[in-house]
């Protein structure tokens, strides 16, 4: 979901040129599927367009992105520990960007334990979390 929403605020803040966006999981269990139905049924209901299939995360996504954004603790400290030090710093927990987490640091919760509502306040706070750390990418990287 977080893919889809920063694509989307990246394609409408007319700057695609400066990005590569990508997810991955921490584990190949759900490697090549789809997307859950409601993850995309939110999106399109938010005029969102997802693509692509579940992948794992792999020792050279730490090279290629200059940033990578963890869901949640135990992600966060899975990716550093595979991490090369140098690079450690660059990976952090999406909801670091979240104005409205209640605490620093805060994971995004599982949608699918949310109840009827669960996708759609992911979604949300996912929202928020990407449009606060698009700004801030614009204002370091001096992007027009």
């Amino acid at each position: 979901m977080a893919e889809g929403i920063f694509q989307h605020l990246v394609h409408e803040s007319n700057l695609s040129e400066h990005f590569i966006i990508d997810s991955a999981g921490m584990s190949s269990h759900h490697e090549g599927e789809n997307y859950h139905p409601q993850t995309l049924r939110v999106i399109k209901e938010n005029g969102i367009r997802l693509t692509g299939t579940s992948r794992p995360v792999v020792f050279s996504d730490f090279t290629d992105f200059d940033y990578i954004a963890a869901m949640d603790e135990s992600n966060y400290r899975a990716l550093l520990e595979r991490a090369p030090e140098r690079i450690a710093s660059q990976i952090f927990l999406v909801r670091d960007f979240d104005s409205e987490a209640a605490q620093k640091p805060s994971s995004v919760p599982d949608p699918y334990f949310g109840g009827p509502d669960g996708f759609e306040r992911v979604f949300n706070l996912l929202y928020r979390s990407c449009e606060a750390f698009l700004k801030k990418l614009i204002k370091d990287h001096g992007l027009h």
